[in-house]
């Protein structure tokens, strides 16, 4: 079936969009500069861990975060790490919440807020950056958590039916 096909299809877009919207970032608002990271991929990464198998959703957690880890940043491993950590932290929360639509929209937010405060404790760790944590949460931590959530209302319905499509269309047990 064609979904087999289109929800890798959408996970390798989702990862190779992210740069091209990192583009409009930063912005000026009030003389002051706001950064906007997009996180599609983690969202669709968060999907596929409520509404496919665990299997599935490491699979894709490690080798896109080796991918990402060459890809965007200098320092390997840090998105291999990043990645199926969201994956088993969702995983938690969701075997004990159920997999309500809005839970999952929810938990998608927090764990861009987590991925985030993780990807800047690296990057304070190795040196990378020297900007204060209250700076980072005005200036990166929030608009970067309003412009993901914008996209998490906007297309997780969309990205949840193709991921249910797909392994409906793998096991059609289901």
């Amino acid at each position: 079936m064609i979904y087999r096909v289109l929800v890798p299809l959408i996970a390798m877009s989702l990862f190779f969009m992210e740069p091209m919207f990192s583009l409009f970032s930063p912005i000026e608002w009030g003389g002051r500069y706001y950064t906007l990271i997009p996180y599609f991929f983690a969202t669709f990464l968060i999907l596929l861990t409520a509404y496919d198998t665990q299997k599935t959703a490491y699979t894709y957690a490690f080798l896109f975060g080796i991918i990402y880890d060459m890809y965007h940043i200098d320092l390997i491993g840090v998105y291999t790490f990043i990645y199926p950590f969201v994956v088993l932290v969702a995983t938690f929360v969701i075997e004990r919440v159920h997999r309500e639509f809005s839970v999952v929209l929810v938990l998608a937010i927090v764990l861009i807020m987590i991925i985030e405060m993780l990807s800047f404790g690296f990057a304070t760790a190795v040196s990378f950056t020297s900007m204060p944590f209250r700076a980072f949460a005005i200036e990166r931590l929030l608009p970067t958590t309003l412009a993901n959530g914008l996209f998490i209302i906007l297309f997780s319905y969309s990205l949840r039916f193709f991921i249910e499509k797909r392994r409906e269309a793998l096991d059609p047990t289901i």
